[in-house]
């Protein structure tokens, strides 16, 4: 299911982007599945765990090479390649995207911690639609760069853009779950005790 999501939001965000579609654009973030390995990686590195750090960072870069590979590939097969206002405004990043990024972390941070084991869907629900504002269209335009010719502004200023709010994302992310104890000597005895069950 989740590399399903992946592809989805991907094509979605890449068509939405192509036709300057804002709309057509959210609905590919609304079904990113992104959140996942991202808070997965904050977490690790507030517990100092490395199997899970290890194993998040493998699942976010499987999941932006896919990410940009599939856009790519989209992008490729159409008759054309024009940059819509949608695919340049991703390519230079500010302060404000720095913003976002930062809050979209410190919201999904805590949506994580309040579900409480209580399933995935909480995780994956409204941190999804959050982070992907940040994330998956900036992937997608990479994606634009790739399948367009190679074009290395327009994936420059994307990838610069994806790298400052993924850093973001993570670091606030870290931030709260060090603060509300995620590192305690409990957290530890219950991971523990998961990968032996």
């Amino acid at each position: 299911t989740y590399w399903l999501e992946i592809f989805f939001s991907a094509g979605i965000a890449t068509f939405g982007l192509v036709l300057n579609s804002p709309a057509v654009i959210i609905g590919g973030m609304l079904i990113s599945p992104l959140m996942g390995p991202i808070m997965a990686t904050g977490l690790s590195l507030a517990i100092g765990d490395l199997f899970l750090g290890t194993k998040a960072i493998l699942n976010l870069v499987a999941s932006i090479a896919v990410s940009v590979g599939f856009s790519g590939f989209l992008v490729w097969l159409l008759p054309f390649h024009s940059a819509t206002a949608e695919i340049l405004s991703r390519t230079r990043p500010n302060l404000l995207d720095l913003g976002v990024a930062l809050l979209s972390g410190l919201a999904g941070s805590v949506v994580v911690c309040r579900s409480g084991g209580k399933g995935g869907d909480g995780v994956t629900a409204l941190p999804g639609v959050a982070i992907a504002v940040a994330l998956m269209p900036p992937l997608c335009t990479i994606g634009f760069g790739l399948g367009s010719g190679q074009n290395t502004a327009i994936m420059g200023g994307a990838g610069l853009l994806f790298l400052t709010n993924l850093v973001a994302i993570v670091a606030s992310a870290f931030g709260i779950f060090l603060l509300i104890g995620m590192n305690s000597a409990d957290i530890d005895a219950e991971v523990a005790a998961s990968r032996t069950n």
